[in-house]
């Protein structure tokens, strides 16, 4: 694996192949997901200190399931991109709810939303994961995909919806 070191200390990997879904809409923002594929495997010290593996969702998620939205974005609305690996807990909420939000009319069945009054994902967290903790494991929930700002009132964030996508990721991996 080929890997350097940044003039802030930071390790790079290079990717070997990004997978992006043959039928992402740039406009309406369906299916949108992709796979980075790493050349070799992440060394395990680095897993341990620096992130933990999520695995396939073992079952659609539920109306007010807790989940864990993380990533480097900004930390407002316009504000500047955090150094450091920010988290927030968010409810995921059923289609239904959602849609009686701001974002009624733009969800199609590729997406699902996470609330939580105040806090939410914002620019740069874009791809990052939403996991929630069942039997003792992380499962991917959602990918972070787009929002009426951040954490705006009545506009809950969205996400791509990694149950209905699991037969696509586990062919892709």
């Amino acid at each position: 694996m080929h890997k350097t070191t940044n003039s802030t200390g930071r390790k790079i990997f290079d990717a070997s192949s990004i997978i992006k879904h043959n039928q992402y809409n740039s406009r309406t923002f369906s299916n949108d997901i992709a796979i980075i594929k790493f050349n070799g495997k992440l060394p395990f010290d680095l897993i341990e200190t620096f992130a933990s593996p999520a695995c396939l969702p073992s079952r659609d998620y539920l109306d007010n399931e807790n989940a864990v939205v993380s990533g480097w974005g900004t930390t407002s609305e316009g504000g500047s991109s955090s150094s450091t690996l920010k988290y927030v807990w968010k409810t995921a909420m059923s289609k239904i709810r959602c849609e009686q939000t701001n974002n009624g009319g733009h969800l199609d069945k590729t997406m699902m939303c996470a609330e939580e009054a105040g806090k939410d994902a914002c620019q740069g967290d874009s791809g990052g994961p939403l996991v929630a903790n069942r039997n003792n494991a992380w499962e991917l929930v959602g990918v972070v995909s787009w929002g009426f700002g951040c954490a705006r009132e009545n506009s809950p964030g969205v996400y791509a919806d990694a149950w209905y996508f699991s037969s696509w990721l586990a062919q892709n991996l």
